[in-house]
């Protein structure tokens, strides 16, 4: 819960489910080659088509 609280912020109970599911599971983070862009997706969620 720790892990969590210290990468969220805050703590719910999906964060809590999701997080002993993955600790039971033995998965591991995902570690991608290139840094992920996450631009278009903030913009899509936030309802605007630039940054303006």
């Amino acid at each position: 819960m720790a892990e969590i609280l210290e990468t969220t912020g805050g703590i719910d109970r999906a964060g809590v489910c999701l997080a002993a599911a993955r600790h039971a599971a033995g998965t591991e983070p995902v570690a991608y080659d290139e840094p992920v862009d996450l631009t278009e997706y903030d913009l899509a969620f936030a309802g605007r088509e630039d940054n303006a």
